[in-house]
């Protein structure tokens, strides 16, 4: 389960990372409504990561237990999007809508670069675990 802990607070520091150099891009560029619409949709992707993070969690302590879980988390996770792309409908001369929803999907492209890194081209040896054999 630690890894599991460490692979999501990874992602999770990339995702505001992430949202903190499009916060930047948003106050020191004139593509104002494209960087506040990365970075609206971002945050929206670092409440959906956490959301589904507590999940998995909750989950596989139910497993370990013999327990059911109540939910799931969906339904907050499409609201939380549903709210981003709101606001961006909402307000088209400050956001934008098609960077809000790439902002979305940035947690997506982050997960495939974490795992591409930390699970294919870094031997277990140098990220500091034992090996399973």
């Amino acid at each position: 389960m630690r890894n599991v802990t460490n692979m999501f607070n990874r992602q999770r520091k990339a995702l505001i990372y992430l949202t903190a150099l499009f916060v930047l891009g948003w106050g020191f560029t004139p593509f104002k409504a494209v960087f506040l619409g990365l970075a609206l949709g971002t945050v929206g992707a670092v409440l959906t990561h956490v959301t589904h993070a507590r999940f998995n969690l909750r989950f596989g302590d139910a497993v370990v237990n013999g327990t059911k879980l109540r939910n799931t988390g969906f339904m907050t996770r499409v609201a939380i999007a549903v709210l981003a792309v709101m606001l961006a409908l909402e307000y088209p001369a400050y956001i934008s809508f098609y960077a809000t929803i790439f902002g979305l999907i940035t947690i997506y492209i982050v997960i495939m670069i974490d795992f591409l890194v930390f699970e294919l081209l870094l031997p277990r040896k140098k990220r500091g675990e034992k090996d399973e054999s």
